[in-house]
């Protein structure tokens, strides 16, 4: 049982270094770590290219399996990891895979070993940690699950940052849960287009969420207002915003697609 860290990334800067160096320096390292920009127009590409030529990520490739992708057609991040999880051959049914965004990074050293002895313990199809901003230290939202009869697709979103799943039941999802009624993939509410799945099946599948695991604690830190290329109050971030909530609905709205 492996653990991979995928991180999409667009437009993430100097934050690229805090997400790196944050798996770098962990107890526990993963079996990979593979990093994507998905067309990036700040200086986020020159940044990476420093990474690569640094003595750090000789050290990285010592230790793991890194690798950067560098996409030259934009695909958003549901597809990016819709692509990697299922064309790797790397990636194992019984693996983990850990989803840390670009410009996100992980608040302590021992987050991948906790993660791994959770899942080792318990079998978890997905577990899920608090999470914390990067500006204020506010902690997040993310709580337990209140009740074996609780609906994601009802609720309220209680199981965001730090996602992590088998491999297998992101794979064991219906491809039209990461699509509009169009067929176009989402661009974005793409975490919800794939958490909400495997929480819904685990439910069924279990008759509870006895395979769904918290842990309580800010082990992913959320980038929110310190990036200047992701302003959250141009006009730019509001209809990202509006996009988000749109793609939201129909994703509550219509439900698992089996």
């Amino acid at each position: 049982m492996k653990i991979h860290i995928i991180s999409t990334s667009y437009n993430s800067n100097i934050f690229a270094y805090n997400n790196i160096n944050s798996v770098l320096n962990q107890t526990f390292l993963p079996a990979s770590h593979t990093y994507i920009d998905d067309m990036s127009n700040d200086n986020s590409i020159e940044i990476l290219e420093k990474i690569k030529k640094s003595k750090d990520f000789s050290l990285i490739n010592e230790k793991y399996d890194f690798q950067f992708i560098i996409n030259d057609n934009k695909k958003f991040k549901i597809k990016n990891m819709f692509d990697l999880i299922n064309d790797s051959k790397k990636f194992k049914d019984e693996d983990i895979v850990c989803v840390l965004d670009g410009d996100d990074w992980l608040s302590s050293i021992n987050v991948l070993k906790e993660v791994h002895n959770s899942y080792q313990d318990n079998l978890w199809d997905y577990l899920y940690t608090n999470w914390m901003y990067s500006h204020n230290k506010k902690v997040g939202i993310s709580r337990k699950i209140p009740n074996k009869d609780w609906d994601p697709y009802e609720g309220a979103w209680l199981t965001s940052a730090m996602s992590t799943f088998k491999v297998k039941c992101f794979r064991s999802i219906h491809d039209k849960n990461f699509k509009d009624d169009r067929g176009n993939w989402f661009t974005m509410g793409c975490d919800q287009a794939y958490v909400l799945p495997i929480l819904k099946m685990s439910q069924k599948k279990h008759g509870n969420y006895s395979k769904v695991g918290f842990i309580n604690k800010p082990y992913y830190v959320y980038q929110f207002l310190e990036n200047p290329n992701k302003s959250r109050d141009d006009s730019t971030g509001k209809k990202m915003a509006n996009d988000a909530y749109n793609a939201v609905t129909l994703i509550r709205n219509r439900g698992l697609i089996e």
